[in-house]
């Protein structure tokens, strides 16, 4: 099967913040949790970092589900549209959501 490839549709479900404040973004596979990714510098040369560390134990200690922690004030609209679009879901959680901070 020459030429054929697959597309990973990535959702980011959790932003850290670091000591010198750089935000990173983990992403997690749409079709698999286990698949996962960061924008921190330590990830790509280990495809592991303390950042995809802290989310395989969150999702672990919740049943495997993600938990998105966002306040009542986002609006349906908003909502309906993260369902359907990686990019917008990126949005809301960059709006929304809580921000981690993990000591080095």
């Amino acid at each position: 099967m020459r030429g054929f490839t697959v597309q990973i549709e990535w959702r980011v479900v959790q932003l850290f913040l670091d000591s010198e404040g750089r935000v990173d973004e983990v992403s997690l596979d749409t079709e698999s949790a286990e698949r996962m990714r960061c924008t921190c510098p330590q990830f790509p040369r280990n495809a592991k970092c303390k950042h995809t560390k802290f989310m395989k134990a969150k999702i672990a200690d919740s049943d495997g589900m993600v938990q998105l922690f966002i306040p009542n004030t986002m609006t349906d609209a908003e909502a309906k549209a993260a369902l359907s679009d990686v990019n917008a879901f990126r949005e809301l959680v960059l709006k929304y959501g809580k921000i981690e901070y993990l000591s080095d």
